[in-house]
Parts: structure tokens; C-alpha cells; sequence
């Protein structure tokens, strides 16, 4: 219950269940130390059975996420009620004075210690590999033995699993058989997993790159419209159809037309350059 829920929430529920449960301390102590032995356990589990033999082709996901950190009192301060967007402090409401009310009204910042940070959310990254195998039909078909290993140890310690994971299913470096690798345009990614696959074939995971099409869409057409959603599915036609060279040569046309000044031209423009990149 505590992998998926806080600790509190678990000692609750096994009071609900048990009629008793450890204090909510005990519970993050338990699984601390169970924590501890999940890296050996991983590397000792086996690649595969007798019964489930690998298929000749090995895929490797990988993807990175930020759980969310903010505590209760962050969360009220965020959603509750917002002051007018422009106080005025003087009778011209400048930005400067406009600055010094807000300040005078928020009231003095508790001072952070050193080496907090206002967004201090840790990155756990996600390595799931599994083997497809050709049937009858000619197709792939899977997943076989499918693994999932999750670390807050950083991108570069999820790149070592991968390649650990690889070898021990028969993947090697120098194996002549096929390593798919889908992954999102993270550069901690790009720069520690080629290295360690250099015959494998990569693959830009293609949920990231719809979801900044919708954030730059909403740049041009209002948002939850039906031209939104029709100019978004133009540039997905060309996503699923493996048109890039297409795609970013529409992209460059969009962000060469957009003007230099203009309400709303620097974020349009600093949007499209992301996608374009």
C-alpha cells in the first residue's frame, strides 16, 4: 500500500482493514529498508524462462518524471482566491509600484536554507524492456518477459540498467540482433544511451511531440475550438506518417512568418523554435 499511497494514508487504510496499523513512521522505515535490496533483487531476476523464451527482437522504453512535491499549504496558496491582476500603488500603476504593493501586501518571504530550492522536484526515470517474436503471420508480436525497473539515480544510472538488462537477455554490444529504444528528446537520454547502444535503432516517443504540437497550437487558434483541434490534426498526419523533414520545413515556414513585435509574438515564436529543436 505505501509504493502506491503516502504513508499516512496507508496507516490509515490498514486501520480501516486491520483494526491496527504501525505508526506512519514505522511504515516509511519498513519500506526504506526494503528499498534498499530492490537493486540487488533486480540484477539477480532472471532475463527469462524455459517456458517463455526471448523473441529475437529487444525493445527498450524509457521515460522520466518529476512526482509532484508541493505540500498542503502550497496547494491552498495556489488555489486560493486570486487578487486583482493590476494593483495600483499610485496613480499612474506603474509596474515598479505595481511590484512594491503586491510585495507590502504578500508580506516578508521566510528566508530558504542553503541548498533548498523553490522547485525542488527529483526526476525518477522509468526502463521497461521487453522482446517481440516473429509469427507466422510475419508479424511481431509481444511482449515477452516484459521488465520494469524504476531509480531516482539519474538518467545516466537508468542507461547502465538498460544496457545491464540488454546483455544479460543476449543484446550485447556486439550482438548482431535488433535493440528498438523509444525514448523522449531528454538530453541526459541522448547523451548517455547511444553510447551504450551504438548498433541499436532510436525512436523519438511520439506522445511528446503531440503534446507540444497542442501547446503551440494554442498560439494560434483559441483554445478547446474545433480549428484548434484541425490544426493540430494537419501537423499529426505528418507525425504518424514519419514525415519530419515535412513537418519541421512547415514548422520553420510558421515561425519565419511570425512577426518580430506584437502581443503574444515572443512565446509563439520561442514555442516554435522548442518543437523545431
Amino acid at each position: 500500500m505505501a509504493t502506491r499511497l503516502s504513508f499516512q494514508a496507508a496507516q490509515i487504510g490498514c486501520k480501516a482493514v486491520l483494526n491496527g496499523a504501525p505508526a506512519a513512521e514505522t511504515i516509511e522505515q519498513v519500506v526504506l529498508g526494503m528499498g534498499r535490496d530492490a537493486a540487488p533483487f533486480m540484477k539477480q531476476l532472471p532475463a527469462s524462462s524455459k517456458k517463455h523464451p526471448d523473441g529475437e527482437v529487444l525493445v527498450i522504453e524509457v521515460d522520466g518524471k518529476c512526482p509532484p512535491t508541493a505540500t498542503a499549504a502550497e496547494l491552498a496558496k495556489r488555489r486560493g482566491k486570486r487578487r486583482p491582476k493590476h494593483e495600483k500603488a499610485c496613480t499612474c500603476g506603474c509596474q515598479r509600484h505595481r511590484g512594491q504593493a503586491k510585495r507590502q501586501a504578500r508580506g516578508a518571504k521566510k528566508r530558504r536554507k542553503k541548498g533548498d530550492k523553490s522547485k525542488n522536484g527529483k526526476e525518477v526515470l522509468v526502463v521497461v524492456t521487453y522482446t517481440l517474436k516473429r509469427g507466422v503471420d510475419g508479424k511481431l508480436h509481444g511482449p515477452i518477459n516484459k521488465k520494469l525497473y524504476a531509480t531516482f539515480a539519474g538518467r545516466k544510472a537508468a542507461a547502465w540498467w538498460a544496457r545491464a538488462a540488454a546483455t544479460k537477455r543476449g543484446f550485447g554490444p556486439d550482438a548482431s540482433k535488433t535493440v528498438q529504444i523509444i525514448m523522449d528528446g531528454a538530453k541526459g537520454l541522448k547523451h548517455h544511451l547511444p553510447p551504450l547502444f551504438p548498433k541499436a535503432f532510436f525512436t523519438l516517443d511520439v506522445c511528446p511531440v503531440v503534446e507540444k504540437l497542442w501547446a503551440v497550437g494554442r498560439h494560434f487558434q483559441e483554445e478547446g475550438s474545433d480549428e484548434l483541434k484541425v490544426w493540430v490534426e494537419e501537423f499529426k498526419v505528418l507525425v504518424y506518417g514519419g514525415r519530419v523533414k515535412a513537418l519541421v520545413k512547415r514548422l520553420k515556414t510558421l515561425l519565419g512568418q511570425a512577426p518580430n513585435h506584437g502581443p503574444g509574438t515572443k512565446a509563439r515564436r520561442k514555442a516554435l523554435a522548442s518543437l523545431i529543436g
